[in-house]
């Protein structure tokens, strides 16, 4: 945060997973011509500052998540979380109290990160460590998949697969569903996407629906809603909702 001049600067969430987010003070007026000079130099400044820093936490975090990945124990399908989720460990290990699903670069392949999740569900990312464009792969991927899901967090992801056998990218939040999605179909041109929502009608904009759907847009892919029936039960949203509500079957049929 800088505070002399024009005030300005960002922040980062490392549990959203979302990446830096830049911000500028409202001073109440248009800028001068000469302040506008000032800040545009004083951003490139800041950003080519961030860009090396960001660099540098990315190694940093890689090298972090390694580590851990070495060191951790392969998960049991007892964890709390898994219980209470009604699905599996596929593909996870297991640091302590902590789940740790493996953050690949969904172009490469490359261990990039880690997202921790406890026992009581709380999810973090390594500080520093990328997300955009990266995923967990739930399944095998042959040399041509017929069929790709993509959904959003590793419950729903591991419900879609225990569903229907496909491979499933968890792409671990709604902004990210159209960057694996593109990722994976530069690799898998002719398998046929579908981007499985999570349906937050509760949340203003439907945020989980608007991004599966522009996702699936920008690869010619289809979108899965998970359908509760008149009954919804209360906050149900996505399709690890839909698996403990009304069973695995249900899911299958939506997809």
């Amino acid at each position: 945060l800088h505070l002399d001049g024009i005030p300005a600067g960002g922040v980062q969430n490392h549990r959203d997973g979302l990446g830096w987010q830049s911000w500028r003070a409202d001073i109440g007026r248009k800028l001068t011509a000469a302040e506008e000079v000032a800040h545009r130099e004083r951003v490139r400044t800041m950003q080519a500052q961030r860009a090396q820093e960001e660099a540098q936490a990315r190694q940093a975090a890689a090298e972090r998540a390694a580590q851990l990945w070495a060191q951790a124990e392969a998960a049991s399908d007892a964890h709390p979380y898994l219980v209470r989720k009604g699905v599996r460990s596929h593909g996870l290990r297991q640091h302590g109290a902590a789940l740790l699903v493996p953050v690949h670069d969904a172009a490469t392949g490359e261990l990039v990160s880690l997202q921790s999740i406890g026992a009581s569900g709380d999810k973090r990312f390594l500080p520093g460590g990328r997300v955009k464009g990266c995923m967990h792969l739930l399944g095998e991927l042959t040399a041509a998949p017929a069929v790709l899901l993509v959904a959003e967090g590793y419950a729903t992801a591991a419900t879609l697969y225990e569903a229907t056998g496909h491979p499933v990218a968890c792409a671990f939040h709604a902004g990210n569903l159209a960057p694996v999605a593109q990722a994976l179909r530069k690799r898998y041109p002719a398998a046929r996407v579908i981007v499985c929502a999570d349906d937050d009608a509760a949340t203003a904009g439907n945020p989980g629906m608007t991004a599966a759907r522009q996702a699936a847009a920008a690869v010619g892919g289809v979108v899965a809603v998970p359908d509760f029936g008149p009954d919804r039960p209360e906050g149900a949203s996505d399709f690890n909702d839909l698996h403990q509500a009304r069973g695995l079957e249900a899911v299958r049929q939506c997809v």
